[in-house]
């Protein structure tokens, strides 16, 4: 059978073709240089061609006898993607220092030229940069206002030796110390170690049948930045959504390149039906079980965004649960992996954390087979208990709009909501540049953020934190004064004796054992 590449009488149909258009049916995979790309990968575990709508861009044309769409992996980015890659590297980051440590704001490309530089100062050669997570995802959606909270960035490097990984450690350390402020004092006194409690969130190093080691920057606001350096890693990906890797290296080096030819890829192995998925907010996902954790904690995660799973997606719930009890075992071994989960990618939504351990109590309860019953009640309760404190804090934090205009506080159950009308239109601006604007929609209501720590506590905290709500109440009880009145107190008023008449001395007697309060301008008296 013939190529339509290398057909000559087929060249305007190879001009149409030679950039990617997406959105149509029957898409082509791109051509770098005339050539196709065909990456054949067999997908395993994933036949519901009904839920992911795979026929909607299949090229089957029977009438005409066309060969079936090949699945590829690998193609070109259009104009429009390439704007929205631009804009994703322009942001600014934000990584924030813990106590009076300064934030480190520096554009996304700047950061990565500078890790870039550390590392082949360090003596490790960098292939290429590779742009992997929400962001990516960003680049490929249809619609302008994709939400993405996170941005992982991949730098392919050689980790042969032990020492290797040491190295990557000090090149990252090192860039943060040159992206610090000038005005910062003492630099040279800043040790690697101080570095990493201030700035680093999570460190992990991998070094068995995989090898790569990932940093974790730390933000307050649940914009997960991820540095991972990889030589090897058997499952690149979690689910088709964030299975995109965009090369960026033609950017980095000639930003100002008009149309620079930018490669992506994607890890799933069917590039269509992952973009697919991606505009139509389906989860799907191929052999759970080779994912650490199962991917259960990111599959609740895109529930709790608005995605919905396919059927095969649910059918597998079941072996997400089971390698997830395998990875973690033990109940504070998962309360702690929950709450950082909950800490680095909702920041101080509270309201989608609340959401968030709704369904994933639900799934742990629906599709969990391999516990037995008291580990599986163990874990449900630890989630539960996570969810009523979570409730807590927020109905505590609400109680405090009851009094204001326009507001009403509404409680479900142990779910405590905050529902603030504004009878104007206000901007509702939360300085989340990489949401894209995600609460649009919601002007009429507006979910405060709580200034209190709503990651759940221990019990000992939210005794304590009681009984100081309870001495601050007293002290508030002692030092209100009513402004609509002027209470005086007077000492005891003796009344002049009148000598004259005899049931004088009877009156003196009595009032001696009174109080006189003065009370707008009114003379009440009070029995002691």
């Amino acid at each position: 059978m013939q190529c339509l590449c290398n057909n000559k009488n087929q060249n305007n149909t190879n001009k149409q073709n030679k950039n990617l258009r997406f959105g149509r049916e029957g898409g082509r995979s791109a051509t770098f240089g005339g050539h196709h790309n065909f990456h054949r990968h067999h997908r395993e575990g994933s036949n519901n061609s009904n839920s992911n709508g795979r026929g909607n861009y299949n090229n089957n044309n029977n009438n005409n006898n066309n060969p079936p769409r090949q699945p590829t992996a690998v193609v070109s980015l259009n104009s429009r993607q390439v704007d929205r890659l631009r804009s994703v590297l322009d942001q600014v980051v934000e990584i924030h220092g813990r106590e009076n440590f300064p934030t480190l704001e520096i554009p996304l490309h700047a950061l990565i030229g500078i890790i870039s530089r550390k590392l082949r100062d360090a003596g490790l050669p960098l292939l290429h940069v590779k742009l992997n997570g929400g962001a990516a995802s960003f680049v490929f959606a249809q619609s302008d206002s994709f939400p993405y909270s996170d941005v992982d960035l991949i730098f392919p490097i050689a980790l042969e030796r032990d020492s290797d990984f040491e190295r990557v450690r000090e090149a990252v350390f090192d860039a943060l110390l040159q992206m610090m402020p000038s005005s910062t004092t003492n630099k040279s006194a800043i040790t690697p170690e101080t570095l990493r409690d201030v700035y680093i969130r999570k460190m992990v190093k991998v070094t068995d049948s995989d090898r790569w080691s990932l940093f974790s920057l730390h933000n307050d606001y649940g914009r997960c930045i991820e540095l991972k350096f990889v030589e090897r890693m058997r499952r690149a990906f979690e689910f088709s959504v964030d299975s995109f890797q965009i090369t960026l290296d033609p950017l980095i080096e000639n930003p100002n390149e008009n149309r620079p030819i930018i490669r992506a890829e994607s890890m799933y192995g069917d590039f269509m039906q992952a973009l697919f998925h991606l505009n139509k907010r389906l989860i799907d996902t191929r052999n759970p079980e080779e994912i650490r954790g199962g991917g259960l904690l990111k599959y609740c995660h895109l529930l709790t965004r608005g995605f919905s799973a396919t059927s095969n997606c649910r059918d597998m719930e079941k072996y997400m649960c089971s390698r997830f009890f395998i990875d973690f075992p033990d109940i504070n071994v998962q309360e702690m992996k929950l709450l950082n989960y909950l800490q680095n990618h909702f920041g101080n939504e509270d309201d989608l954390k609340f959401d968030y351990l709704h369904k994933l109590f639900c799934v742990i309860r629906d599709s969990t087979v391999c516990l037995m019953q008291h580990e599986r009640r163990q874990t449900l309760s630890m989630v539960d208990r996570l969810r009523q404190q979570l409730s807590f804090n927020l109905m505590l934090y609400y109680q405090q709009f009851e009094g204001v205009n326009g507001s009403n506080v509404i409680y479900y159950g142990n779910n405590a909501i905050g529902n603030y009308r504004h009878r104007k239109h206000h901007h509702f601006n939360n300085n989340r540049h990489w949401q894209n604007n995600r609460h649009t929609n919601r002007n009429s209501q507006v979910f405060c953020v709580s200034p209190i720590s709503t990651i759940a506590s221990s019990s000992i905290e939210i005794e304590q934190q009681q009984v100081n709500n309870k001495e601050l109440d007293q002290e508030k009880d002692e030092q209100t004064v009513v402004p609509e009145f002027n209470v005086e107190i007077v000492d005891t008023v003796n009344i002049e004796e009148n000598k004259e008449g005899e049931g004088e001395k009877k009156r003196k007697k009595k009032f001696q054992q009174q109080k006189m309060f003065r009370l707008n301008n009114k003379t009440i008296l009070f029995p002691l």
